[in-house]
């Protein structure tokens, strides 16, 4: 993978990091999703890890060429259930990831299954390799 076609990610030193989002509420608590990302000649795909999200609860934003993903894990006591005892609290999930020129963001198509987000970013037709056939003579 060329260094132009190469996806960074921002803050890559912390695993999680606390913000203050609005003056009334406390602390909350912002996980960076673990990702990996994979490379083909039409395109990337990236699984991140955001355990306990879904579709409802997940947000997938570009805007000038940074892609930001985000949700909301929730951890809701069963029907018919009383809570006894709670070490799982509500997470929220983040992370920036700068996209190279030739990713066709128009084109991004996510999904999310079992709490990993699928990402599917193709390039642009005109950053695919063309291969050219050889004749004989």
């Amino acid at each position: 993978m060329s260094d132009e076609t190469k996806l960074t990610t921002t803050n890559q030193a912390a695993e999680a990091t606390e913000q203050t989002c609005n003056p009334r509420t406390a602390r909350v608590r912002v996980t960076r999703p673990r990702i990996d990302i994979h490379e083909s000649d039409s395109g990337f795909v990236l699984y991140a890890d955001m355990p306990g999200v879904d579709e409802k609860s997940t947000e997938v934003l570009v805007e000038k060429n940074v892609l930001t993903i985000q949700g909301t894990a929730r951890f809701e006591v069963p029907e018919g259930f009383s809570e006894v005892h709670r070490e799982a609290n509500q997470r929220f999930y983040e992370r920036l990831i700068r996209l190279p020129e030739d990713v066709d963001a128009t084109k991004l198509q996510a999904s999310v299954r079992n709490g990993v987000l699928t990402l599917q970013l193709p390039k642009t037709t005109e950053a695919r390799p063309i291969r050219v056939q050889v004749n004989a003579g």
